[in-house]
Formats: C-alpha cells, sequence, structure tokens
C-alpha cells in the first residue's frame, strides 16, 4: 500500500488523535461513540501487537494482517456482531487517513465477507400496536404506574396521560427516544400536524402526526401544567413528576410497564416502535425514499433493512396460507 502522505510509527498516536478530532468536530459524533471508536482501534493494535511481536504502523498494514486479525478474533470466540464492530471503526479510519493524503488505499478494500448475518428489528405487528396504545387507559396498568410511593391522583393522571402521548408520537412520528425527549414545546405545529425533529448529527426533519396522536398530546398538555407547577419557562414538551425535561432512561422504565398492561413481552424496547413504524409503511405501499426521509436516515442502505423484514413476512404469509407453500 503506497501512502501519499507520511505516518511513520512515531505518527500514529497523532492519526489517532486527529481521527478522535474528526469524529467528534466533523462527523458530529457523540463522545461515547468516538470513546468506542478510538477503543477499537487501540484493540485492534494490541492483538496484532502481541500476535506478531511489532507493531508494523497503520501505513504498513496489508489485507494479510487484517485477515490474520480476523483468525485471531475467531480463535478468541470474539462474537461475529462485536468484530464487525471494530471492522466498522477500521473502515471509518482508513477512509479518514485516505481522505488526509496518508494512504493511497486501504487493506479493508479486499475484506468484503459478512461478518455476522443481519439482524432483522424487532417490531409490533398492528394487532400488537393496538394493545400497547389502548394499555394507558386501563384502570389496572394505571394503578401500576410509576412512581410507586404515593402521589396526588391529578399527577398521577397526568403521568398517564403523559405516556400515553409519548407511546402514541414515537410511532406515529417513528422517533428515536433522544429525539422524543429533545422535543420543546414550540416545536409542535398544530396546524399542519406535524413537529420539528432533531436527530442524530444535528440533522433535523418534519415528524408527522396522526389525529390520535396529537388528540393523545393534547389532552397530556392539558394537564401538563400541574407537572410543571413552579417551573413555568420549562420548554421541553414531555416532562417528568418534578417539571423538568423527561430522561430516556424513565421512558424505558414506563414502556415495560405498560407492556405488561398489553400483555405483551417485556423484551420489547421503545425503539421497535420506531421499526413498527417504517415496516407498517413499507407493508402499505411507502416508497422507500419517503420512509427513508422520514426516519431521517442519511443513507438508504440504512432503510433497506426494513425491505428484508417485509419480504420475510411475505414468505411466511405465503408459507403459512398456499397449498404448496412448504
Amino acid at each position: 500500500m503506497e501512502p501519499s502522505g507520511s505516518c511513520d510509527r512515531a505518527d500514529d498516536q497523532t492519526w489517532a488523535d486527529r481521527f478522535r478530532v474528526h469524529l467528534r468536530v466533523v462527523r458530529n459524533m457523540s463522545p461515547r461513540t468516538v470513546d468506542a471508536y478510538l477503543r477499537d482501534l487501540l484493540q485492534f493494535q494490541a492483538v496484532l501487537t502481541e500476535a506478531d511481536g511489532a507493531w508494523v504502523g497503520w501505513q504498513a498494514l496489508d489485507s494479510m494482517a487484517i485477515r490474520r486479525w480476523l483468525m485471531l478474533m475467531h480463535r478468541r470466540g470474539i462474537s461475529a456482531r462485536s468484530t464487525a464492530r471494530k471492522i466498522s471503526a477500521l473502515r471509518a479510519f482508513y477512509r479518514f487517513l485516505h481522505h488526509e493524503g496518508v494512504v493511497s488505499d486501504s487493506p479493508l478494500e479486499r475484506i468484503h465477507a459478512a461478518l455476522s448475518p443481519k439482524r432483522l428489528p424487532r417490531f409490533f405487528s398492528e394487532e400488537e400496536i393496538s394493545k400497547l396504545l389502548l394499555a394507558p387507559a386501563r384502570s389496572e396498568a394505571q394503578a401500576a404506574m410509576l412512581p410507586r410511593d404515593p402521589i396526588p391522583e391529578r399527577t398521577r393522571k397526568a403521568l398517564v396521560l403523559r405516556d400515553n402521548a409519548i407511546l402514541e408520537t414515537l410511532y406515529s412520528a417513528g422517533l428515536r427516544i433522544q429525539e422524543l425527549v429533545d422535543i420543546d414545546l414550540e416545536d409542535l405545529d398544530w396546524e399542519r400536524g406535524r413537529v420539528l425533529v432533531r436527530g442524530k448529527g444535528g440533522r433535523e426533519r418534519l415528524g408527522y402526526l396522526g389525529q390520535p396522536c396529537l388528540e393523545a398530546i393534547a389532552a397530556y398538555q392539558a394537564m401538563r401544567t400541574i407537572l410543571v407547577e413552579g417551573r413555568a419557562r420549562e420548554r421541553a414538551l414531555f416532562v417528568n413528576r418534578f417539571g423538568g425535561r423527561l430522561q430516556a432512561r424513565s421512558i424505558q422504565r414506563s414502556f415495560k410497564i405498560w407492556l405488561r398492561a398489553a400483555g405483551l413481552p417485556e423484551t420489547y424496547t421503545p425503539h421497535a416502535l420506531r421499526h413498527s413504524f417504517s415496516t407498517h409503511l413499507l407493508d402499505a405501499g411507502a416508497d422507500l425514499r419517503s420512509v427513508q426521509e422520514l426516519l431521517g436516515h442519511r443513507n438508504l442502505g440504512t432503510t433497506q433493512i426494513y425491505t428484508h423484514v417485509t419480504v420475510e413476512r411475505l414468505r411466511r404469509v405465503y408459507e403459512r396460507t398456499h397449498p404448496h407453500g412448504q
């Protein structure tokens, strides 16, 4: 691999540090994600150094070194999923080095084999969605609503209405949890039935809210004043019992309560509502590009996983219903 710049062993740490800045500033990744990328690079370097007795430097690595590392990962019992994640970090690093003129090509260019089967996202059926969205209206479910310590009945009612609006909004607009908790009051466009969404990397998009969702939000907002009493300046749409912006962990805890109330497996996560949003749109005939825009995916390939879901669903329907389907 002929370099077009310089990247000797003394420069390795320098380029890793520059890569960290690139991920944080240019790609706007979270500190946690950036740390994970750098950790994967360091672990890769450590494994090959231990195996070969020396480190040749990022510039001198070739595809044989990558394959040797893959073999070592397999022998050490590292899962295919973890290995694939590390490969992803390496690809990103070598794209960066190539862009900076340090290398002319990447040792990963010939590593094409699928390292792990793509796991199809888990989603709710339309029947399960109906059960989940009806759960907050059930009195026995409300009785189990967190927090368990005694609170005024009107506060409990406000929390139930809030969670009902959260479930409706996650499904109606296909939001990530963080996107939902970041919604401010002024982001709602009641007239057009939509909401401004701040996605990954600071990218903004519009999420659309159906009539059931708008009605749920309106019912919650009528009671929101109970929760923000004394904190009238709070701009977050969804708040906790003390009037502050709701956090993702709280949504995850409450979500399990509503799953239990609906008689659904507690292994589902709130993100399954986003998967359900995408799958149900495609099942109903939506085009892939539109779903990509609604989800806020930068690359169409990320959205295409849902076509595999719908194709697999059609195959199961065929096998179950066609006389010669099996």
